[in-house]
């Protein structure tokens, strides 16, 4: 019997840690989604047309969280405690009665609100913080690009003109998806609050070299 109670006491929290890793694999994945959306809004992208790895929005969602590492204390303090209280029985004695009266879903719910809203605003605002340091550095994470495109479409004038512009190499790569480039190019003077984006398709382009060159033109 004794033997019994300790696999099931070992199966509950292996459910217990596999529940909560679900929970912050799923929080770290919503952080980075509004993340990336809130920061490719600032180049007036919307993410669902960028083709961005699922794998991505985790790495982002981390790097949200290492920015606000001290947050995570409580919520760790809480994960950490949970398998262990819920094999205490005074524990469920005291749940029980505080949820007596109470819809037990409507404080799992009312937690998750909480957290979603939460992840929400730290995405929302370490994304504008690093937008506005990127723009007011001259975006120092994107290398300057020199694009040639095929001489396709020759006759008409936006594409002639950025078949002119493109191989100077004053235009910066901000992301290279399977079938486009998203290339911008920082105004000379302060850049304005959003940016405007070049979308190249990969099957116009005959050549790419991409400089060892962080900074802007000059002149």
């Amino acid at each position: 019997m004794a033997k019994t109670i300790d696999e099931t006491s070992s199966s509950t929290s292996l459910l217990d840690f596999a529940g909560l890793l679900a929970l912050a694999t799923a929080l770290d994945y919503a952080t980075g989604w509004i993340y990336a959306y809130h920061y490719f809004a600032n180049f007036q992208l919307g993410i669902l047309s960028l083709d961005i790895p699922a794998e991505y929005y985790l790495m982002y969602g981390f790097l949200v969280f290492r920015d606000w590492w001290f947050l995570a204390l409580p919520l760790l303090a809480v994960a950490l405690l949970v398998p262990y209280l819920s094999r205490q029985a005074w524990w469920k004695r005291y749940l029980t009665n505080v949820l007596s009266g109470i819809n037990r879903g409507i404080p799992l719910f009312a937690l998750l609100l909480c957290l979603l809203g939460l992840v929400f605003v730290l995405g929302e605002s370490t994304a504008n913080r690093d937008y506005r340091q990127q723009r007011t550095d001259d975006f120092p994470n994107y290398p300057r690009a020199r694009v040639w495109l095929k001489s396709g479409n020759s006759e008409d004038a936006v594409y002639k003109a950025l078949s002119m512009q493109l191989p100077l190499g004053c235009y910066r790569l901000l992301l290279q998806s399977a079938d486009k480039l998203y290339l911008f190019l920082p105004p000379a003077h302060q850049p304005p609050a959003r940016l405007a984006v070049v979308e190249v398709a990969l099957g116009e382009v005959a050549a790419l070299r991409i400089l060892p060159q962080y900074g802007s033109c000059e002149g």
